[in-house]
């Protein structure tokens, strides 16, 4: 298996349990999921973030990410997972008491 072809399956891949692409768009999915239950129309911060970071592994072409510089690539998903992950922890654990007794 060629590396690119490997890079292409961890990466990009919408059926890898293992793949960024089938995580970002489970957890885009989950946040989805939280807003429809909660009744809240507005996407959040969060959701928009992984919308965001789905799309572009969505339209992702491995020829291009090695070419432009993989580890680069790999540093930008990694910044925006933690950018995510911050999102997700304010709205969801550290919120204000008040924000929440106003919904």
């Amino acid at each position: 298996m060629q590396p690119q072809s490997i890079a292409e399956f961890l990466l990009l891949n919408a059926e890898c349990p293992r793949s960024v692409r089938f995580s970002v768009e489970s957890v885009q999915a989950a946040l989805q999921a939280i807003s429809k239950l909660t009744g809240v129309r507005k996407a959040g911060r969060a959701e928009r973030l992984a919308g965001r970071l789905s799309a572009s592994l969505e339209y992702g072409q491995v020829d291009e990410i090695i070419a432009d510089n993989l580890g680069a690539f790999l540093a930008d998903i990694q910044g925006r997972c933690n950018q995510l992950h911050t999102a997700i922890h304010q709205t969801y654990i550290a919120y204000q008491i008040d924000t929440a007794l106003a919904s």
